[in-house]
């Protein structure tokens, strides 16, 4: 299977060539890829906050959550504070390095949910299906975008030339 996935990978890149693609435009596409399927990696477990509300944090990799009340802060030998190199946690790492993103902001976007109601901030916990959600209506953002670009690209790439533009070819010609 290995062999395949390479054989895809080059002939989509040899495609995107084709297309006059640029070398930082296909790495970027790939790079949104894999911060997509990286995405769809995130599990969320079900937790109760302080209030008695139901809250959500990451899994780790043997689908339970982190034992920090916070969801991922912990001290390490030393008194600093870290974050567990758990399966969510690792893969929210890769995501934020793929997408230039800011860890805490993802995960808060992730977890809970933001409402701005007379000039006040309220901001409540999402269940774990809640974060699901939220985690697959970040994945198709992510890929429903990533798609209109492509296809945008392509169409000016090979998009067929007008009257005018044929008649503006020929006017170089002529000069």
């Amino acid at each position: 299977m290995v062999g395949t996935g390479t054989l895809c990978h080059g002939s989509t890149q040899k495609a995107m060539e084709d297309l006059d693609f640029s070398p930082d435009d296909i790495f970027d596409v790939f790079r949104i890829v894999a911060a997509t399927l990286k995405l769809g990696n995130l599990q969320f477990v079900p937790s109760m906050n302080m209030d008695g509300t139901e809250g959500c944090a990451l899994a780790n990799e043997y689908g339970e959550s982190m034992s920090d009340p916070t969801g991922l802060q912990t001290m390490d030998s030393d008194g600093l504070t870290c974050y567990p190199r758990c399966l969510s946690v690792s893969e929210l790492y890769d995501v934020c390095e793929l997408l230039h993103a800011d860890f805490d902001l993802l995960l808060a976007g992730l977890l809970t949910c933001s409402v701005e109601v007379r000039h006040e901030v309220l901001v409540t916990d999402l269940n774990a299906r809640e974060a699901g959600r939220a985690r697959e209506a970040l994945c198709r953002a992510l890929y429903g975008r990533l798609f209109t670009w492509i296809v945008t690209r392509i169409n000016e790439t090979i998009r067929v030339m007008t009257n005018e533009d044929i008649y503006n070819s020929l006017a170089l010609f002529q000069k």
